[in-house]
């Protein structure tokens, strides 16, 4: 039944919403905080490498990560209760092959959580640039693809009048940074630089790099700087926003931007939007993604919440509990609720939490909580898994380094095809359809073109499909 909602037409889509009360799901609340609440981040991270998706969050003076002791239970472990994180990043930075945590602290030096094989962590500091005042903000990313995590940093100094920010990669070998570039800074007045975010926009191997420009507490223009590392990057000038995250919005192949556009950065709350890239770095200006969505949004994530293939949104709402729009293939989204009376998020980040091959939803506010995917069992009867007598898969190594070897053990012939698909939704590798026979039979992935992180293993055996996660580590 349609709802007295409008529709709205986005680059020759349309949005048609649908009544729906909610998608029926389980919310699981980990943590309560006191009040007033001030969260920070959250970010999920297999940091035990056991297979299960972990949780580390920042908020307020309590930084933690909360350990997956499998099928969606939690154990807390606390890193501080006194000391203020604004946010985090996470990577092998050692190349000892175990997750560190970067620290992002507003110090004269970044604390450094590194990972051990006794399950714990130890603690040291680094300043790759010589930073005079303070670093504001960061991301990690292999810039140089040559198989170590460098850094993008924002540095500040101070002044008796102003303060300056400049924008630096610093590029490293296992052990030590070796090099440094300062890319871009802000020189007058009082203009600060947000929330730089690495990704990769364009059809070129390097990663670009959007970032917020803003004067007095106003986002004055958003940047991406493309083709880092280069000396002489390009720059464009972008519409206002934070919390960028590139992704194919509109499945024509190359990458969007979605985000939260606003003009005062320290506003909570503003409009979940896109940006279309309509060729290879040519972007429009954002538009709306949905009438709900107005001026009541504090992040947006990319999500495949019913696994069909196409970039479902997911989008905090301010005084009420996130809302998802499914897309069903050609842009025509149902927005809804994930869950009625689940408590408002702020941030948000999504991973399969449970280990049952969908995509579940991890939220922090006033309290720290995972909503449970219920979705292609309740709400897609579309969408069969039709079961294989005596079918079984099996992955090994997992986690991988560079390739895995796939083993199906087959009750008949049968035609197999296997993709691999990234926690975006997005297909990352293929392999073509073939008429296995029976019996036991494998294949092999190849991950060497991939960077680190989770993967989603579907494997197509005639009419049944099987999912696997998978974990790269290099």
């Amino acid at each position: 039944m349609k709802s007295s909602l409008p529709t709205l037409g986005i680059a020759g889509a349309v949005l048609l919403f649908l009544s729906h009360p909610s998608l029926s799901q389980v919310e699981h609340i980990l943590h309560e905080f006191d009040l007033p609440s001030y969260p920070h981040s959250v970010h999920a991270a297999d940091l035990d490498l056991d297979g299960d998706i972990d949780i580390v969050v920042a908020h307020t003076a309590y930084f933690a990560w909360w350990e997956n002791t499998g099928a969606g239970h939690f154990q807390e472990h606390v890193f501080s209760s006194n000391e203020w994180v604004d946010d985090v990043s996470i990577g092998d930075l050692n190349g000892d092959g175990f997750l560190d945590i970067l620290v992002e602290n507003n110090l004269s030096r970044i604390p450094v959580l590194l990972g051990n094989n006794n399950g714990d962590y130890d603690y040291t500091e680094i300043d790759p640039v010589r930073c005079q005042d303070n670093y504001t903000y960061m991301d990690v990313a292999d810039l140089d693809y040559d198989g170590d995590l460098d850094l993008a940093v924002v540095a500040r100094n101070y002044t008796d009048e102003f303060h300056e920010d400049y924008l630096y990669t610093c590029l490293q070998q296992i052990g030590g940074h070796v090099g440094r570039t300062r890319l871009y800074g802000t020189y007058t007045g009082y203009e600060n630089m947000l929330d730089p975010t690495l990704f990769k926009i364009d059809e070129g191997m390097r990663y670009d790099l959007f970032t917020g420009i803003s004067d007095f507490g106003y986002v004055r223009n958003c940047k991406l700087i493309m083709n880092l590392p280069s000396q002489d990057p390009e720059i464009i000038y972008m519409s206002s926003g934070i919390r960028p995250k590139a992704v194919d919005v509109d499945n024509d192949q190359d990458m969007d931007i979605i985000l939260i556009q606003t003009s005062v950065w320290n506003n909570t709350y503003g409009d979940a939007s896109w940006i279309e890239q309509t060729s290879n770095g040519v972007f429009e200006q954002a538009e709306f993604i949905a009438p709900e969505f107005e001026s009541v949004c504090s992040d947006i994530m990319p999500i495949d919440w019913d696994l069909d293939g196409n970039i479902d949104l997911a989008a905090s709402v301010h005084n009420n509990p996130p809302y998802v729009a499914i897309n069903d293939g050609s842009m025509n989204y149902t927005v809804a609720p994930v869950i009625q009376d689940a408590n408002e998020a702020l941030y948000m980040d999504v991973a399969d939490i449970d280990n049952d091959g969908d995509p579940d939803l991890i939220i922090l506010g006033n309290t720290l909580s995972w909503i449970e995917n219920e979705s292609i069992l309740s709400n897609s009867p579309e969408i069969h898994y039709q079961q294989v007598p005596q079918l079984s898969i099996h992955t090994y190594p997992n986690p991988f380094n560079s390739s895995a070897t796939i083993t199906l053990d087959l009750p008949h012939p049968s035609p197999v095809n296997l993709t691999l698909v990234n926690t975006l939704g997005r297909v990352v590798w293929t392999m073509p359809n073939v008429r296995a026979g029976a019996g036991l039979q494998q294949f092999s992935v190849d991950g060497s073109s991939l960077t680190s992180g989770t993967y989603l293993l579907r494997a197509e055996i005639g009419t049944a499909e099987v999912t696997r996660r998978m974990v790269l580590l290099k």
